[in-house]
């Protein structure tokens, strides 16, 4: 089995982590009504979970506990709930594991409790039962299997797709052409053709096994992609620079080869590009599938990709409607709109992978979606070896896949709108998108979820909340009648060494975001850090060492290890835990250096020396440890 197999010791930990969090919600009941709280409650509580720990392990936790809180969820919408599996109700409906917490809870339901500190023991029983949900977890083969025949049985579905144009998706194609400025009713000063904007590569794998340095490189020509970016134009240096960076002048296929005829000439032609998928531990439901993109059609995409986001960042239509950066837009609009009701919010199932190519096509001005199609793998290698043609547009792991996908969303919703109200400017007001996540203006939610459907698209509507639902849910922030109530989730193993920098780190932050509502939980999270790397600094604003920012007991100088003061600079230094990453020798011939130079920039340092990813460790060194508060009396040691 791949994946990081986990010790016993580190699931215990997560029981424990579960225990302290029933500990906190208990603390926080007893002061809200300690009346429905009996003595030995809490204990017998924790006990139980303890059974259901030894016989069914670390399942229970990252399975059994989301299924009651998925129940626990409707029940406190006030939707029609029926006795969970597998707990044993006191009374034919409410489990006996938590009671008291139902018992309070059914005043949420009915209205009576809805201040904030009622909201926050919701959040505290969301973080008991759904905390672990999403913790990561070794790959499962059967899981694995399951999640590939799930792949290969859209790819069938896809290839069955045809576009039915209905007057909302006429609309939806209308406002595409309208956008990149190829109608002449809305002319735009300069349509909208794509071009290189940044080409870089990404960090992460491709198809050819490539690392590092080794992406820049080229060792394929992909004829279907060279007749749209020819090669000497775009993946040699000088001219391809050039070209992506600003105006140019045409030069010659010879000057712009000089000196790499050869590399060009060894290339391998190929018709189209062939990806690579790979699964990738994700949670406990199963793995994540991710296209590894052969290195040069990885490179173009990121520079077309940037140019796309770039644009409709600028644009008036989806500036601030279309967002790729600031989640805080949409996540605003679900918090007020668990209030106020003004804002559904749509959920969909696999959304990259149901996006397909012909609707691209339908949808894109043809001018415009021949550079997209372009860069897209027509195929991709399972890893079994086989074979599968893609009808999709593009997998996840493509570049261009999160941008397309988002103007493909935003589209389909405005265009609907469009068509209900005939109002433009009042249908780009009612929609925001941030990848998958879809904000719609409440009254046209139904239209805009049956257009999605009506594309091959799959809704999950019981992750969408519409109408007078008091949930709401978009990036990140999952809210209740105007209060968050997102759990506190855990999604790394505890650390088991101290050079396991990525878990101490995460861990740190999961003790930091918790520590003011769940704070048992928050101490042993930040004690299983100190078990490892030794005392955490505990400081007021974030440091550039690893540091526990609280308001609360923050340091003075004194608590630091090997204080001293630095006369020529005037502050503090102490020993503190800093966060280093292995770096590793990558070579990179001439012409290849000289590539990446000219498009990235001269950087300083040894362009062979790269940082290796997964090699987070944290190390002890001397820093600076000044900040606003800090006693700045030097004390008689001084360097």
């Amino acid at each position: 089995m791949k994946g990081v197999p986990k010790s016993l010791a580190q699931e215990n930990d997560l029981l424990q982590l579960v225990a302290e969090t029933i500990g906190d919600g208990y603390r926080l009941l007893s002061e809200l009504d300690p009346t429905i709280v009996r003595k030995d409650d809490s204990q017998r509580d924790i006990a139980y979970l303890h059974r259901r720990f030894d016989a069914e392990g670390i399942t229970f936790l990252t399975v059994g506990l989301p299924m009651l809180g998925d129940w626990a969820d409707r029940y406190v919408w006030g939707e029609k709930v029926e006795r969970v599996a597998g707990f044993k109700p006191y009374d034919g409906l409410h489990p006996t594991f938590l009671r008291p917490f139902w018992v309070y809870l059914e005043r949420l339901k009915l209205g009576v409790a809805e201040d904030d500190r009622s909201a926050e023991l919701y959040r505290i029983v969301r973080t008991i039962l759904h905390g672990l949900k999403k913790l990561d977890a070794p790959l499962d083969p059967s899981k694995v299997q399951a999640k590939l025949d799930d792949f290969k049985s859209i790819e069938r579905e896809l290839s069955d797709f045809r576009v039915i144009p209905s007057l909302g998706l006429q609309r939806s194609q209308e406002l595409l052409e309208h956008l990149f400025g190829t109608t002449r009713e809305r002319p735009m000063d300069k349509p909208y053709t794509p071009k290189l904007r940044s080409p870089r590569h990404g960090p992460g794998a491709v198809a050819g096994y490539e690392r590092h340095n080794e992406k820049w490189t080229w060792s394929t020509l992909y004829e279907s992609v060279h007749a749209v970016f020819p090669y000497w134009e775009y993946l040699f240096p000088v001219r391809s620079v050039v070209k992506t960076l600003g105006e140019w002048q045409p030069r010659s296929r010879r000057l712009q080869l000089a000196g790499q005829a050869a590399l060009y000439r060894n290339l391998v032609r190929v018709p189209e590009p062939t990806a690579r998928l790979l699964t990738v531990p994700k949670d406990s439901r199963g793995p994540r599938v991710i296209s590894c993109e052969p290195k040069e059609l990885m490179y173009l995409q990121q520079g077309v990709s940037n140019d796309l986001v770039h644009f409709l960042g600028q644009h008036d239509w989806t500036r601030g409607h279309i967002n790729f950066d600031d989640q805080e837009v949409n996540a605003d609009l679900a918090l007020s709109a668990s209030r106020t009701k003004e804002w559904d919010t749509i959920d969909l199932s696999d959304a990259s992978d149901r996006v397909s190519m012909a609707l691209v096509e339908y949808l894109v001005p043809e001018r415009v979606a021949k550079y997209w199609l372009a860069l897209r793998s027509t195929a991709t290698v399972l890893p079994s070896g086989e074979r599968v043609p893609l009808h999709k547009f593009a997998p996840m792991g493509s570049a261009l896949c999160f941008p397309v996908e988002a103007l493909v969303f935003w589209a389909i919703a405005v265009g609907e709108v469009w068509n209900l109200t005939n109002d433009l400017e009042l249908a780009i007001r009612s929609v925001y998108v941030y990848g998958d996540d879809i904000i719609v203006a409440r009254g046209y939610t139904d239209s805009v979820m049956n257009a999605l459907e009506a594309v091959y698209l799959k809704v999950n509507r019981a992750k969408s909340f519409v109408g007078d639902h008091p949930f709401r849910e978009s990036c990140g922030i999952e809210a209740w009648k105007g209060h968050v109530v997102t759990p506190y989730r855990t999604k790394k193993f505890p650390p088991r060494r101290p050079t396991d920098g990525t878990a101490c780190v995460a861990w740190l932050k999961y003790a930091e975001n918790c520590q003011y509502t769940t704070p048992g939980r928050s101490k042993y999270m930040l004690s299983k850090v100190e078990a490892q790397i030794g005392p955490i600094p505990r400081t007021p604003v974030p440091q550039p060492y690893l540091s526990f920012v609280t308001r609360d007991n923050v340091w003075s100088h004194t608590d630091f290890k090997g204080v001293m003061w630095s006369v020529p600079a005037s502050y503090w230094t102490a020993i503190v835990p800093v966060l280093k990453s292995k770096k590793t020798r990558s070579p990179l011939p001439d012409w290849s250096r000289l590539q990446k130079d000219l498009v990235e920039g001269l950087l300083e340092g040894d362009p062979t020396v790269v940082v290796d990813r997964a090699s987070t460790q944290i190390r002890k060194m001397r820093k600076p440890v000044t900040y606003v508060g800090l006693e700045t009396v030097p004390n008689p040691v001084q360097k």
